[in-house]
């Protein structure tokens, strides 16, 4: 390893070689051929968003969604999954029991108890929950459950007599952290998205509204050039160079910005700086505050979620997503709580006025629920850049929560009060 005093020099010399070398002139123009494209998901910064991504494939298993595929989609999906599940020896459907099913009666629901996408056609008793990972890990509780273990169990619960397929959808196919999991879930990759795409493209184009058939070429080159790994010309080229100035590079590399202690920090910042709001934690992916207010009512100190000497039983979150960097909130939390009647109460309060509020839970569940949905992805590509070294990135994220402060917490501050007083 090159010792650090002469970096100074070498990356100097190295900018006189990247204007000669016509590698480097090659990659510049495959970037700019995509700065080109018109892209939603260029566009929103959200490549690598996992929530994006599971609209999308919603959007493509939906029979009933306006692309022109029908059931094409659905059927060549779970049959291309339950076969490989078979070879692999996981349990669940067999491909010869899908035979026959009237495939336009399914339902496709997102987020349907904390279940990323769910596949259920009552007709044929058939549900499959897809769980889709980019860049997340798997989750793991304080226990060491996996939360693929939860989604099973909430199966079984709910649907105890349907034929059941699981998958774990990831880039790469990785199995699941649990051994006991994997005999149910089957490990899938976004190749098979990807072979999909490719295919409806090339065989039922002209099924597709020309919308569609735009969106669905613009989707595959996104899968291929930032979530199907080895499949990108420029990633290939982008390696190569690298390989070469190895040690300049992993040294700029060290020397990158800690995003995600400086989000927390101006999140921390701007919570503090409003009179009555708290800080509860500062764990892991998450910032956890509190209404000093509501800890007034008994009811809210019967929360169960943290540790003894913490008993919100409404808790505010933002949360910052393991893959990537970026920050999501906040979102109004429902944590477990030992007060049943409460957490009812709060989610049927949600459900009433959701026009203040934006439960995303249809159901209470066993689980903690959102009363309030986190807007997702605050934050840009343009953002971790000059933005990010002049301090408009903190004024933004500051700007932000003073904005949701001033627009939406007094009309769900009143409610939750009202609410809490009642109980």
């Amino acid at each position: 390893m090159s010792d650090e005093s002469d970096f100074a020099e070498r990356l100097q010399r190295f900018g006189g070689t990247v204007s000669r070398d016509p590698r480097w002139a090659e990659l510049k123009e495959m970037l700019a051929q995509r700065s080109r494209v018109v892209s939603p998901f260029q566009i929103l910064g959200v490549q690598t968003s996992e929530i994006h991504h599971s609209r999308v494939l919603k959007w493509l298993l939906d029979p009933g969604a306006g692309h022109g595929l029908a059931s094409r989609f659905l059927e060549a999906f779970v049959r291309r999954t339950s076969e490989g599940a078979q070879r692999a020896g996981v349990e669940g459907v067999s491909p010869g029991s899908l035979v026959g099913i009237d495939w336009t009666q399914t339902e496709i629901r997102l987020e349907w108890q904390h279940i990323d996408i769910l596949v259920l056609n009552r007709a044929a008793g058939f549900v499959c929950a897809i769980e889709n990972k980019i860049g997340a890990a798997e989750g793991f509780g304080e226990t060491g459950v996996s939360q693929l273990t939860a989604y099973r169990r909430v199966l079984d619960k709910y649907f105890p007599t349907f034929h059941k397929h699981r998958v774990f959808l990831t880039p790469t196919g990785v199995e699941s952290g649990s051994e006991k999991e994997r005999r149910f879930w089957f490990a899938e990759s976004y190749v098979t998205v990807q072979d999909l795409l490719v295919t409806i493209l090339e065989e039922y184009r002209e099924h597709l509204t020309p919308e569609a058939a735009a969106f669905l070429g613009q989707y595959e080159a996104i899968l291929r050039r930032y979530v199907v790994p080895g499949n990108d010309t420029a990633a290939a080229l982008a390696q190569e160079l690298y390989l070469e100035k190895r040690d300049l590079f992993e040294f700029i590399y060290r020397n990158r910005p800690d995003y995600r202690v400086g989000i927390k920090q101006a999140l921390i910042e701007a919570i503090e700086a409003h009179d009555g709001w708290y800080l509860i934690d500062d764990n892991r992916d998450y910032v956890w505050f509190g209404i000093s207010e509501w800890s007034e009512f008994p009811a809210q100190r019967t929360g169960l979620r943290f540790a003894p000497d913490r008993s919100e039983l409404l808790l505010w979150a933002f949360h910052l997503p393991a893959s990537g960097i970026d920050v999501w909130g906040p979102a109004l939390v429902i944590g477990r709580g030992s007060d049943e009647q409460a957490r009812q109460s709060l989610f049927d309060l949600a459900h009433q006025h959701r026009g203040i509020f934006d439960p995303r839970e249809d159901e209470l569940g066993d689980f903690s629920v959102h009363m309030y949905e986190y807007h997702r992805d605050l934050l840009i590509d343009t953002d971790l850049g000059a933005s990010w070294a002049d301090g408009s990135t903190r004024l933004k994220l500051v700007g932000y929560v003073e904005d949701f402060a001033r627009d939406r917490m007094p009309a769900i501050n009143r409610l939750v009060i009202e609410c809490l007083k009642a109980l």
